[in-house]
């Protein structure tokens, strides 16, 4: 009964509550800023996964906003990138490719039995999921031509431990992740993109 009563503590002491729990409305978050904006530009977002074609071109009638993804791409385009007033000075098209990775999982388990779960009072994870997002831009001007290509690759693993930090929805956090990155990017090069779309 003793072994029963301390393996039941010791389960409850190492449940997987989060060091830092980084919530979905916190991922979806979009503040409106006061930073340069550049021309209004037409948002295009696209899933690698769809049948679309390798290349968007003007004019071609691609609506993909049902999910979280494309609204958060959308709103970070209004809301951070451009005007969102005016008439249309080009278009932004991304192609987003984000999926879970296969990884150990709950392999993790196997230590955690073993050890009673006093490793996992010390940090030793119960399991783990990896996610990549693979985000590519292309800013186009109004008549179709390439002005600038943008990529990244963000990659993340997360632990399910007593003392980490996870998030909710781990493809929607590196997705966000790749979109932060390309923004900054692209406000680094404000001068050269405002010139050519103006």
């Amino acid at each position: 009964m003793k072994k029963i009563i301390l393996l039941t503590t010791l389960a409850l002491l190492t449940a997987c509550s989060c060091k830092t729990k980084i919530d979905r409305a916190s991922i979806l978050s979009v503040e409106q800023t006061t930073d340069k904006k550049l021309p209004t530009l037409e948002a295009v977002y696209i899933d690698a996964t769809s049948a679309i074609p390798q290349y968007w071109e003007p004019g071609s009638k691609i609506v993909q906003s049902g999910t979280e993804r494309a609204t958060l791409f959308y709103n970070l385009v209004e809301n951070t990138l451009t005007n969102p007033y005016g008439d249309i000075h080009g278009y932004m098209e991304l192609r987003d490719e984000t999926r879970m990775k296969p990884g150990l999982g709950l392999l993790w388990l196997l230590p955690s039995y073993y050890t009673c779960g006093l490793g996992n009072l010390l940090g030793l994870p119960w399991g783990d999921e990896s996610a990549y997002s693979q985000v590519n831009v292309r800013i186009l001007d109004k008549k179709g031509r390439l002005v600038k290509r943008y990529q990244t690759r963000i990659d993340r693993k997360e632990y399910w431990a007593r003392w980490s930090e996870c998030s909710e929805d781990l493809p929607l956090r590196v997705y966000r992740m790749a979109l932060d990155k390309i923004i900054s990017d692209m406000q680094q090069d404000y001068d050269y993109l405002y010139d050519k779309l103006k």
